[in-house]
C-alpha cells in the first residue's frame, strides 16, 4: 500500500479522533497532506472558484508526484509557528458531491481513483477528507490555470520544461511495491527464530529492468549464524544506533532477469537453502521495537524513487506480538 493510501485509511478509520492528534501536535503539511480551509464559511456555494483551484492544483500536482490527501475543514496560521485549529465545512455532504463532479473538470486527462468523504459530522458542519492516487498517465494538467504540477515538500511547484519532457516520453512506467513479512521459524524461548521475506511487485505498465531497495532493520541479523554474510546478494551497512540497512540490486545478483508488470520477485539469499534471511528475537526485543518506525526505499530505472515507512511490529502474526506484551 502507497503512503497515500495508508494516511487515508488511517484517518478514514480514526475520524476526528484522528484529526484531533493531527492538530494537537500540530502537524505540518508534507509530500503527501495538504490541509484546506473552505473558501466559501457559509456553505452557500458548494464549491467556489477558489476551492475549484485549490483542487485543481492538487489534483495535477499529487497525481504526478506519488498521490496525497487533503483534508478540508482546518486552518492553520501562517509562520513557521503557525497554530492549526478546525474550519469546518458546512453542509459537509454537499460538499463531499460538489468535489466528485469537480474531478472530472478540473484535471486533464482525467485522474483515476479520486475518493472524497465526510470524515466527521458536527451539527450541520464537518471535516471532509480527499484521497488523490499517483498516476500512470502523466502528466496532468490543471484547467483551472492551464499548469501542470508537482508535489515538492509541503507545496504544489509549477513543472519545468524539462520535467514535462520527461513525463510525456515516459508514461509507460514501472511502479514497483514491497512486500515484507517475518513469519515464525522456530519457536523456541526466549529467543525465537523468525524469517525474514521480502518481495517486490511490478504494479506498473512497463518492465523494470534494473530494480533494488534499502530497507531500515534492526541489526538481530548481525547474529551468528544468522547474520549477512556478503556472499549472497544482500549486504547491509550501519547506518543509526541499532539498525542496519539492507541493500538490494538486481544487477548484483546471480539472476538478472527484468520484472514484467504485475511479476512479483521474491528476493532470496542464495546460500540460504529456504531463500530466507533468518534471526534471532526475543519477547523483549518485540516490545521494544513493535512500535519502531522503520523506512524503505525502492528503485527502479524510469520510476522514481519510492519511500516509505513501515512499523517493526506489523511484520509479525498479531498472535505473536500478543505473546510479548
Amino acid at each position: 500500500m502507497d503512503n497515500a493510501r495508508a494516511l487515508y485509511e488511517a484517518i478514514e478509520k480514526g475520524g476526528k479522533t484522528e484529526i484531533d492528534k493531527l492538530i494537537a501536535n500540530n502537524t505540518a503539511e508534507h509530500f503527501f497532506l495538504d490541509f484546506k480551509q473552505k473558501a466559501d464559511s457559509d456553505g452557500n456555494t458548494p464549491l467556489h472558484k477558489d476551492d475549484r483551484k485549490n483542487l485543481g492544483k492538487a489534483l495535477s500536482g499529487f497525481a504526478n508526484s506519488q498521490g496525497g490527501i487533503i483534508i478540508w475543514g482546518v486552518n492553520k496560521t501562517d509562520g513557521p509557528k503557525g497554530k492549526m485549529n478546525y474550519a469546518l465545512i458546512e453542509k459537509p455532504k454537499l460538499f463531499v458531491e460538489s468535489l466528485n463532479r469537480a474531478v472530472s473538470e478540473l484535471v486533464t486527462p482525467y485522474v483515476d481513483g479520486v475518493d472524497s468523504i465526510v470524515v466527521f459530522e458536527k451539527g450541520s458542519k464537518g471535516c471532509v477528507l480527499t484521497y488523490i492516487p499517483e498516476s500512470e498517465k502523466t502528466p496532468h494538467r490543471s484547467l483551472s490555470d492551464n499548469l501542470y504540477y508537482l508535489r515538492a515538500g509541503d507545496s504544489f511547484r509549477k513543472m519545468e520544461h524539462f520535467q514535462l519532457e520527461d513525463m510525456f516520453g515516459r508514461r509507460m512506467r514501472p511502479k514497483l511495491s514491497m512486500q515484507i513479512s517475518c513469519p515464525l521459524s522456530h519457536p523456541s524461548r526466549p529467543d525465537a527464530t523468525y524469517k525474514l521475506d521480502i518481495s517486490l511487485r511490478n504494479e506498473g505498465r512497463a518492465i523494470s529492468q534494473l530494480f533494488g531497495f534499502d530497507l531500515e532493520f534492526p541489526d538481530m541479523l548481525n547474529r551468528p549464524n544468522h547474520g549477512i554474510t556478503g556472499r549472497e546478494n544482500l549486504i547491509t551497512h550501519s547506518d543509526k544506533a541499532g539498525i542496519i540497512v539492507i541493500k538490494y540490486r538486481n544487477v548484483d545478483d546471480n539472476d538478472k532477469s527484468p520484472m514484467y508488470p504485475g511479476e512479483t520477485k521474491r528476493i532470496t539469499p542464495h546460500n540460504y537453502r529456504l531463500g530466507h534471511l533468518q534471526f534471532l528475537c526475543s519477547k523483549q526485543s518485540l516490545r521494544g521495537w513493535k512500535d519502531r518506525k522503520l523506512s524503505y526505499t525502492i528503485y527502479s530505472d524510469s520510476m522514481q524513487p519510492i519511500q516509505g515507512e513501515f512499523l517493526f511490529g506489523d511484520l509479525f502474526d498479531p498472535k505473536e506480538i500478543m505473546e510479548a506484551l
